[in-house]
C-alpha cells in the first residue's frame, strides 16, 4: 500500500512538473509582427547591450543553445526508459551503425573525449551491452562491440526516439528543416574555425575593440 501511495505521489509529482514547465514556456517565449518566435528573457537583454540591430541577429545563439539542451533532455527521457543516459544510448546507437569500432574513432563520431568514451564503455560493458574487443590491425588499439542485449536494447530504444523525434517534426515543411541543419551546422564551422590553434594565436583574428 505505501508503494503504491508513494508511485502515485511520484507521478502527480511528475504531471505537476510538466505543466509547471509547459506554463513558464508559454511565458518565455512570444511572436514578433512576422510570426516568428523569441525568446522573452533574453531579447531586453541583448537589445541593451547590443542594440536592436545587432540583437536580432545574435538571438540565433541563445535560440539555439536552449533547442540544444532541450534535445538532451528529450533524449534523456527515452533513454531513462532504459537505464541508459543519453551518452550512452549515443554509444550504442553509433556502434549499431557502424559495427564493431575502435575507440578512438566512437570517441570522433560522438564529437566527444576519449576519457569521455571510457566513462561510458566502463558503464556500458558492466551492464552487459558492450565489450571490449582487441583490435586485429592494432595491438595497441581497442575496439568496442555490442552484445546481443546491447543490439536488443538499441533496437527498441531506437524505435522509440525516433518515432517520437518523427512526431516533433511531422508538420514543419521540409525546406524549413533543411535551412535549420544548414544553419546550425555553418554555425558550427565557423565556431571551429575560430578556435582553431592557429587562429587563437593570430592577432587579426580577435575582434576589434569597439568604440564608446
Amino acid at each position: 500500500m505505501m508503494e503504491q501511495v508513494t508511485l502515485e505521489r511520484s507521478n502527480m509529482d511528475h504531471s505537476t512538473r510538466h505543466q509547471e514547465d509547459a506554463s513558464q514556456l508559454q511565458a518565455e517565449m512570444a511572436s514578433d509582427e512576422a510570426g516568428c518566435l523569441y525568446d522573452t528573457r533574453t531579447r531586453p537583454m541583448f537589445d541593451y547591450l547590443a542594440g536592436q540591430r545587432d540583437a536580432r541577429r545574435l538571438e540565433v545563439f541563445p535560440a539555439l543553445r536552449w533547442c540544444a539542451y532541450r534535445i538532451q533532455r528529450f533524449m534523456q527521457t527515452a533513454a531513462d526508459r532504459y537505464g541508459l543516459t543519453d551518452g550512452a544510448a549515443r554509444v550504442l546507437m553509433q556502434l549499431k551503425h557502424a559495427g564493431e569500432e575502435p575507440l578512438g574513432a566512437l570517441a570522433a563520431g560522438m564529437h566527444v573525449s576519449p576519457k569521455n568514451i571510457t566513462l561510458l564503455m566502463d558503464q556500458l560493458e558492466k551492464d552487459g551491452l558492450v565489450l571490449r574487443v582487441p583490435d586485429p590491425a592494432d595491438r595497441r588499439s581497442v575496439r568496442a562491440r555490442l552484445t546481443d542485449e546491447g543490439q536488443r536494447v538499441v533496437g527498441e530504444f531506437w524505435r522509440e526516439f525516433m518515432t517520437h523525434s518523427l512526431e516533433l517534426v511531422e508538420d514543419l515543411p521540409q525546406e524549413d528543416l533543411e535551412r535549420v541543419r544548414h544553419v546550425a551546422l555553418l554555425l558550427v564551422r565557423r565556431i571551429e574555425a575560430r578556435l582553431a590553434p592557429t587562429n587563437r594565436s593570430d592577432p587579426s583574428s580577435v575582434a576589434p575593440t569597439r568604440s564608446r
